[in-house]
C-alpha cells in the first residue's frame, strides 16, 4: 500500500508545473525549454541544443532549422505584428550566452540580433507591442 501511494505521487497531475530538471518529449525531441506556437498556431517552434526547430502543426513536419546560435537556445517565443497585417510574424530566440535573434516565422530568415552578457532564460512578446 505504501509502495501505491509513493507511486501515485511520482505521476505528475495534468497542470502541474515541471521542475527545472524535467524536460518535454516533442516530436520524439526531448527537449530542456519550452517550445512557442506562432499566433495562428501553424507553426511550432522548439529550442534543441544550438539551434531551434520549425514545424508544421498540420502535418508535423520538420520545415527547417533556425541556426547557427552561439551557445544553447534557452528560449524562444513568437510574436505577431498587428500593424502589418496577420501575415506577418516573428520568433525571437536566446541563448545561454547571451544572444537573442528575431527571425522571420515564415520564411526562417534572420532578421537581426542583440548580444547580451548575461544568458537568457526567458523571452516574451507582449500583446501591445508590435514588430515595426
Amino acid at each position: 500500500m505504501a509502495k501505491a501511494k509513493e507511486r501515485e505521487e511520482e505521476v505528475q497531475q495534468p497542470g502541474q508545473n515541471r521542475g527545472a530538471s524535467q524536460s518535454l518529449l516533442v516530436g520524439g525531441i526531448q527537449v530542456a525549454h519550452a517550445p512557442a506556437f506562432t499566433a495562428k498556431g501553424t507553426r511550432l517552434f522548439v529550442p534543441c541544443s544550438s539551434v531551434a526547430l520549425c514545424f508544421s502543426v498540420k502535418t508535423t513536419r520538420l520545415l527547417g532549422r533556425l541556426t547557427p546560435h552561439k551557445g544553447h537556445v534557452t528560449a524562444v517565443c513568437c510574436a505577431q505584428s498587428k500593424t502589418s497585417g496577420a501575415s506577418e510574424s516573428a520568433v525571437v530566440t536566446g541563448t545561454d550566452s547571451g544572444e537573442v535573434k528575431i527571425w522571420d516565422a515564415k520564411s526562417l530568415v534572420l532578421l537581426g540580433n542583440i548580444s547580451f552578457a548575461d544568458p537568457i532564460v526567458s523571452l516574451a512578446w507582449t500583446v501591445q507591442e508590435t514588430l515595426f
